[in-house]
């Protein structure tokens, strides 16, 4: 990692605030990269607004109740963090850290939809979720600063960052919209999950895996 930061503090060419910010604002990568993190942004978001109303579906009145078996997925998300990104450390690998997660994660919140209020399984699912979705989530930052040109990147993070954030109104928002319409959150998270499934298949896609460095001299040279 240190041969990484090394690289990235010799640049010949210093631009002001205003050209790096017209430099990351020219760049694709950072259009591409603002997207996947809305995709982000709209699983973590649906997870974290929407987990106490699918925890009440599940026949739990209890307030209290519902407080203690929400806290129970984020305990898998948290250690989801930590274990994704070890593992991408440990094999030097970014994109299938990220967009795979996202897939697999995705995928397990919406197929709670589809097992009624039997509480056991929807929560093993809602956990599954919880590590997957989490543990990308955050692993996403990782990537920015490595695939970005090195004067853009500052600038770049800011643009993606103030973007991709949407995703965290757009999301709770639409599957409130939707739930509204037709009284149920099937639909809801049908559309969500549609939606990160492109962004997943997106970071596989149209990141090459030459272009996001791990901490080595040779993927440092890749940029």
């Amino acid at each position: 990692m240190q041969s990484v930061l090394d690289a990235d503090h010799r640049v010949d060419v210093k631009p002001g605030h205003h050209g790096r910010l017209a430099a990351a604002l020219a760049d694709p990568k950072t259009y591409v990269l603002a997207f996947v993190y809305f995709c982000c942004a709209c699983a973590v978001y649906t997870v974290t607004f929407w987990l106490p109303t699918m925890i009440k579906g599940l026949g739990i009145a209890s307030i209290a109740s519902i407080g203690w078996i929400t806290a129970v997925p984020y305990v898998f998300g948290s250690i989801g963090v930590l274990v994704i990104s070890r593992s991408s450390d440990r094999f030097k690998e970014r994109r299938w850290h990220v967009g795979g997660t996202l897939l697999v994660g995705v995928i397990a919140l919406f197929g709670t939809s589809f097992l009624g209020g039997a509480l056991a399984p929807v929560m093993v699912l809602l956990c599954i979720a919880a590590f997957f979705i989490f543990g990308g989530g955050s692993l996403f930052w990782s990537i920015p600063p490595t695939y970005l040109s090195r004067e853009a990147a500052a600038s770049g993070i800011a643009v993606i960052s103030s973007l991709g954030i949407l995703g965290g109104f757009v999301s709770p928002t639409l599957i409130g919209w939707i739930k509204a319409a037709t009284g149920s959150m099937q639909m809801g998270l049908g559309a969500l999950t549609a939606l990160v499934v492109v962004g997943g298949l997106t970071i596989l896609m149209a990141l090459p895996k030459s272009a996001v460095r791990v901490g080595t001299a040779g993927d440092s040279a890749a940029q």
